[in-house]
């Protein structure tokens, strides 16, 4: 344990993840070309299967950018020999849980009410909390299981619930949770072997990859539809409706491609820091730490060239979000001093 390095890399993730948000979801519009419906499962497969593409073209980029690393790091040796061994299976319940309980029920609940699937979903930390007290027998504190959940409900102070939706949306809402959580718990859980914490989630990248093209491919056969793949890669634009200063790259492939890039390798920075602040600092504060990623994303939104004023309903969640960040860290190191004594 080092839990200020923990908590540094904590707030890293949550700021390259934010930055990941920023470009993928903000100035990149990649919804162009989606399609389907709610009203029948031909539609729903293929709200699906955009999600899924999008997800498989990050995947895919976001592996490129940390291979780099693991060349830079000089562990790509090891990176292909544990792909290959026994060893690699551990990684592979995480990119389950993170991809057919994550990503999947998300796309479901979030097609009923966006903000209840966004605020339901960030209870992963206090999931993966709990459990890896039962698990790797972490410690933790009230203090600092308190500052988790404010930070959870500083998120749904930013989002809300939305309309009432029927009661199984909400459970539907409430599985990523446990998705993310799993995920990172077992990444964890490999990471405590000999797999090195960037081996690893480059591995996790590799399942990624193969699970969602599966999907993609399930999906397809299902709607007889393939063309819709070739259709969603070639309609990714900017996002110049909203933001007009991107008027000027508006059909310029090129420079969306390296935007795509560059919010795919934030997103390869984000994991690999994430997992190295549960190494350093434990799953509870990493997790919690990990979701400030919103409020940084509101910030980033504020100022130029956005200039995306946000309400007052959204600057507080954002500080009830920070304000739990803060607890959490305080009450890690608090507690990692009065063990180390």
């Amino acid at each position: 344990m080092n839990m200020k390095k923990g908590i540094l890399y904590g707030v890293l993730s949550g700021v390259s993840w934010a930055v990941n948000a920023l470009l993928l979801y903000n100035v990149l519009n990649l919804y162009a070309a989606a399609k389907g419906d709610t009203g029948s499962f031909k539609g729903w497969m293929l709200i699906l299967t955009c999600a899924l593409v999008i997800a498989l073209v990050d995947s895919a980029l976001a592996f490129i950018s940390e291979l780099l690393i693991l060349a830079k790091m000089k562990k790509l040796g090891e990176f292909w020999k544990t792909l290959l061994s026994r060893d690699s299976i551990a990684v592979l319940p995480a990119a389950i849980c993170s991809g057919v309980f994550g990503a999947v029920p998300y796309v479901i609940a979030s097609n009923y009410n966006s903000p209840l699937a966004l605020t339901l979903s960030t209870a992963f930390p206090a999931i993966g909390a709990i459990t890896a007290v039962i698990w790797f027998k972490e410690k933790l504190t009230k203090i600092k299981f308190a500052g988790i959940l404010v930070t959870i409900i500083g998120v749904g102070a930013m989002t809300g619930l939305g309309e009432t939706v029927p009661w199984f949306v909400y459970l539907i809402a409430l599985i990523p949770a446990f998705g993310y959580a799993f995920e990172g718990l077992f990444g964890y859980n490999a990471m405590r072997g000999d797999i090195h914490p960037e081996v690893t989630t480059v591995m996790r990248r590799v399942y990624f990859i193969l699970l969602f093209s599966i999907m993609i491919l399930i999906c397809s056969a299902i709607t007889g539809d393939f063309g819709y793949i070739g259709e969603l890669l070639s309609s990714f634009e900017v996002n110049a409706e909203v933001f007009p200063f991107l008027t000027g790259l508006v059909g310029n492939k090129a420079a969306i491609w390296v935007i795509f890039f560059i919010g795919s390798a934030c997103s390869a920075i984000s994991y690999a820091v994430w997992y190295f602040s549960m190494i350093y600092g434990g799953v509870g504060t990493a997790q919690a730490l990990n979701i400030t990623y919103s409020a940084f994303l509101v910030v980033f939104m504020a100022i130029p060239p956005f200039k995306v004023i946000p309400g007052i309903g959204t600057i507080i969640g954002v500080l009830i979000i920070l304000a739990g960040a803060v607890i959490v860290s305080y009450e890690s190191i608090r507690a990692d001093r009065e063990n180390a004594n």
